[in-house]
């Protein structure tokens, strides 16, 4: 499996191989059209927020309206690359293809023991969300 992480941009004028099999995790918080050149997609809505971050909004009253990845997001996550293992190329996007996805790509490539060129940034350099990171790891090892 290669993974690829878009922007929102980037995948909206992206033409996948459609010889080969292509699946699409969108993390969005607002859904937009897109083409159909995927077999499956997987939509999560969660915020570019790490916990710290959350717990500091929360802490002057401000959270509201915003949204961490959770333990439930990580699970869906798992369970669908566990049933699209035999994907040529998942597809992974957030808006700027920078952080959430960035971190998300991330995860996956370690949890499946991909190389380090399994994994392509569209839209470098990246800045990983260590929440989503960190709780994906998480939900790996607990599976």
């Amino acid at each position: 499996m290669h993974i690829m992480v878009h922007s929102l941009d980037q995948i909206q004028s992206f033409f996948p191989d459609t010889t080969k099999k292509n699946v699409l995790i969108r993390i969005e918080e607002k859904p937009t059209l897109l083409t159909p050149f995927y077999e499956d997609v997987l939509h999560l809505s969660f915020s570019d927020i790490t916990q710290e971050e959350y717990d500091d909004l929360r802490g002057q009253g401000l959270s509201r309206g915003f949204q961490l990845f959770s333990i439930t997001d990580a699970k869906k996550v798992l369970q669908f690359v566990n049933q699209h293992l035999d994907a040529d190329v998942l597809h992974i996007h957030c808006h700027a293809g920078k952080s959430r996805s960035a971190a998300m790509g991330i995860g996956i490539q370690r949890i499946l023991g991909l190389p380090d060129d399994a994994i392509q940034f569209r839209n470098a350099p990246i800045i990983p969300n260590e929440t989503v990171l960190n709780i994906l790891l998480h939900a790996a090892n607990r599976a």
